[in-house]
């Protein structure tokens, strides 16, 4: 079937190197914000980057001047218990790592698309009905773009709150995240382990990838260090590194080969740093190397190779699948993405190809009971310009995800995605919630972005003013991506939580 033509400069606009990433701020910083966000809107205003039509509230939406204004909401009683999955998944080792590379690849798997899940009967809430009625009039807003859809739903009754063409499927971009998020923590659970292994037969060493993106040069030194402990310094010895995890590289429908490798890079079961190079497990093989050499360890030039069934472990580094969910929602990681999709479909016994990825994610969907009439996926990024998801169906994941019952398995979505005006790729240094109409939801939604080109969506989930938990989609496709459409978006969010 003939794909659409990838444009030469998509990428994940908001996709952030991990020196640049903003923690949380401080009670004090966010109390701070009310005076910024009106300097940044007017200076943004000045500059033609946002214009008038979004940041001038109509007179029926104007807040009263209440001691709300002077301070922003506190962060939920529900992120401060889990303080401690954050502290892990920032942990020290990725203090001082390389640049952050994207990537992705997609094939289309034809499965028999689901319908949402059950509706529980009850009728809208007051608030539900307000959200409705503001959200009809704001989505008409020309400055949001002509082709604008979204959806609204109520999560523990399933009900569909407003919606406004919210079963038309467009590029997601990577809010496609968020389903591959999901699956994920289905298929694997959040505290499987991903293990590079090094393993050891005569004189070979083998460096196994285990299909850890987060892998670095510190815990490649932390297995040399262990590895020669266990080898005869004056011997020489072959080494090899195995990928075979997944299968070898290919390019994907929608994409474009100018994606390599600054912005995406082959996706491989094996990489350190997250270097952008087009061999990442022959490069990790090389650092391995040097450790052990600098370790008194003599080594051959490194080639790939698969383990010997013979080979026995000497030394294993794990991550969680925790941990690299929660960094690929915060950041947009196109790489970590990629190879969730993979390891989703290796757990399943799929192929661990684009085709394989697309059809366990598909059956994860089924399961959960999640609406997938409309969607084709190709790959777990959402760069692929071939990707189709609808609102609707973005609000059904998240409400798949949030059902009750269901925390255990899903906390590092709900940790990992963004926090407004806070974390990630929603922090208020990138000019989000700080507007007269989204500044007072900062810290009360989560979602997760995404932006191509000519795209931009955002998907997450707040507790309406009824106090029930509402999960939202927004997407605009056609027109150029920006900071008063981003901005726009946010606005829409902060009407579901009820802030405006």
């Amino acid at each position: 079937m003939p794909w659409p033509e990838p444009h030469a400069t998509d990428t994940e606009v908001i996709c952030m190197p991990r020196h640049a990433r903003t923690p949380l701020r401080s009670r004090l910083q966010r109390n701070r914000r009310t005076v910024a966000a009106t300097a940044a809107t007017a200076a943004l205003v000045i500059t033609g980057v946002l214009t008038p039509a979004l940041t001038a509230p109509s007179a029926e939406d104007l807040p009263r001047r209440t001691g709300a204004i002077q301070r922003l909401p506190q962060i939920g009683e529900h992120d401060r218990t889990h303080d401690q999955h954050a502290k892990q998944a920032q942990r020290a080792k990725r203090e001082t790592p390389s640049r952050h590379a994207q990537r992705a690849r997609t094939t289309t798997a034809p499965a028999k698309a689901t319908t949402a899940r059950k509706v529980v009967k009850g009728k809208p809430t007051a608030a539900d009905r307000t959200i409705a009625a503001k959200l009809r009039t704001r989505i008409k807003n020309d400055q949001l773009g002509a082709k604008v859809t979204g959806h609204v739903g109520d999560v523990d009754s399933g009900r569909a709150v407003w919606s406004a063409d919210g079963h038309h499927a467009m590029m997601p971009a990577s809010t496609t995240k968020v389903g591959t998020a999901v699956a994920a923590l289905k298929a694997l659970g959040p505290d499987h382990k991903l293990t590079t292994d090094v393993r050891l037969e005569d004189r070979t060493i083998t460096l196994v990838g285990g299909g850890d993106e987060l892998l670095t040069s510190g815990d490649l030194s932390a297995l040399a260090a262990k590895t020669a402990r266990q080898v005869r310094k004056r011997t020489p010895y072959r080494l090899q590194v195995d990928d075979s995890l997944f299968a070898q590289p290919s390019m994907s429908p929608g994409w474009s080969g100018g994606y390599y490798p600054g912005n995406v890079t082959p996706v491989r079961a094996l990489v350190v740093d997250q270097h952008q190079v087009m061999d990442t497990a022959i490069d990790a093989g090389h650092v391995f190397a040097h450790e052990l050499r600098e370790r008194g360890v003599k080594v051959a030039d490194v080639r790939r190779a698969k383990a010997s069934e013979e080979a026995t472990s000497v030394a294993a580094h794990r991550t969680p699948v925790s941990e690299v969910v929660i960094q690929m929602l915060l950041y947009s990681d196109n790489d970590l993405a990629e190879s969730l999709q993979r390891l989703t479909a290796v757990e399943l016994g799929r192929p661990a190809t684009w085709r394989g990825g697309v059809q366990a994610q598909m059956k994860v969907f089924r399961d959960l009971g999640v609406d997938t009439r409309g969607m084709r996926l190709f790959d777990g990024s959402g760069l692929s310009r071939a990707d189709r998801i609808s609102a609707a169906n973005l609000v059904s994941i998240l409400q798949a995800a949030y059902t009750k019952g269901r925390h255990t398995t899903m906390w590092p979505l709900k940790k990992g995605l963004p926090l407004a005006g806070a974390t990630g790729t929603l922090d208020d240094s990138y000019g989000r919630f700080v507007t007269p109409q989204s500044y007072r939801a900062a810290g009360k939604v989560r979602g997760k972005t995404g932006s191509l080109h000519d795209v931009i969506t955002l998907a997450g989930v707040t507790r309406g003013a009824d106090g029930r938990m509402k999960a939202y989609a927004f997407m605009q496709n056609g027109a150029p991506s920006s900071l008063s459409i981003r901005q726009g978006f946010d606005g829409l969010a902060a009407t579901v939580h009820g802030s405006w």
